[in-house]
């Protein structure tokens, strides 16, 4: 994947501070699993979040590397090869939130993997990762649902053959991931919650004019 940077502009002492973030790779196969994964390694003027953040990728691969290494030995031969990958992309966005999606993708075994989304949104101002209450106000977030829920309905009332979700589909955006991507609001949900594996995970793109006025940032 090489090297990707991001640039976060933070105002500090009338100077910009620059966070650049990079990519640390690890690969390795066994008898009966094969792990690939690529996390981000930010490198910021602010030590401490630094750390912390860097301290916290390192968390989610060794805990994810134990787990695909332990299921490797209790699934032995019955599993020919346990799979586990993680990947990112990283996005800034017009309100000066810089998004990292981290996807984790694991099979180890049945008729298919699963995937989940990790997100974090970075705030330009502090380097910190933030939730999306304080992003976008509740008025925002229920506008987004309803939407989300317009556009699931516009898809059922098509031909049945056409539908990608289940018919009794019910959006709750609390169980969404959101991040912000250039001049949109990305809006995912997960496997199963509003779809079948088929359709996988349900994603949802907005302008950010949409919502310009729930807007926190």
């Amino acid at each position: 994947m090489g090297i990707k940077k991001i640039i976060i502009f933070l105002l500090v002492a009338s100077n910009l501070m620059a966070i650049s973030v990079e990519n640390e790779g690890f690969k390795e196969a066994g008898e009966n699993y094969l792990y690939e994964i690529n996390i981000p390694k930010i490198k910021s003027e602010d030590i401490k979040f630094q750390t912390e953040f860097n301290r916290n990728m390192q968390k989610i691969k060794n805990n994810a590397i134990e787990n695909i290494l332990k299921i490797s030995q209790e699934n032995g031969e019955d599993v020919s090869q346990n799979q586990l990958i993680i990947r990112y992309d990283d996005y800034t966005s017009e309100i000066g939130i810089a998004s990292i999606v981290l996807e984790t993708y694991e099979y180890t075994g049945g008729a298919h993997g699963m995937s989940n989304l990790s997100v974090f949104n970075l705030d330009s101002k502090t380097g910190k990762d933030i939730p999306i209450e304080e992003i976008i106000k509740p008025e925002g977030l229920n506008y987004l649902q309803n939407q989300i829920q317009k556009d699931i309905q516009n898809n059922l009332n098509g031909p049945s053959e056409e539908w990608i979700y289940f018919s009794d589909a019910k959006a709750d955006i609390k169980n969404a991931k959101i991040y912000f991507e250039n001049d949109f609001i990305v809006i995912v949900f997960g496997l199963y919650d509003i779809a079948p594996y088929s359709s996988g995970m349900s994603t949802f793109k907005y302008p950010l004019d949409k919502i310009k006025e729930f807007l926190l940032k």
